[in-house]
């Protein structure tokens, strides 16, 4: 029997370089190690972030701006996070 295929996400984010790259992400899929044009297609990708990456413009914008929200100190985070949860949330009504 056929069974549908999941794509699987495994994210981690870290507040330092895992590779040493100074990349914000880095991602892996399965491939053969002796060709690496050949890939595993199993829908599994490994999805490291790191506040410590320097090369953003490669990345999106938003995902620049999370990871600098992850790695900021208390007073910026809240900051950071009034102003996205305006976006986000519609305004509360107060009921009486």
């Amino acid at each position: 029997m056929w069974r549908k295929k999941y794509e699987t996400y495994v994210i981690f984010i870290c507040d330092f370089d895992p590779f040493g790259k100074k990349k914000y992400r880095y991602i892996f899929a399965r491939h053969c190690e002796e060709d690496f044009e050949l890939c595993m297609k199993e829908g599994c990708k490994s999805i490291f972030l790191s506040t410590r990456g320097e090369n953003y413009r490669e990345v999106p914008e938003e995902l620049v701006k999370f990871l600098r929200f992850v790695k900021a100190d208390l007073s910026e985070s809240e900051s950071d996070f009034n102003i996205m949860q305006a976006r986000i949330l519609p305004p509360l009504q107060v009921v009486r």
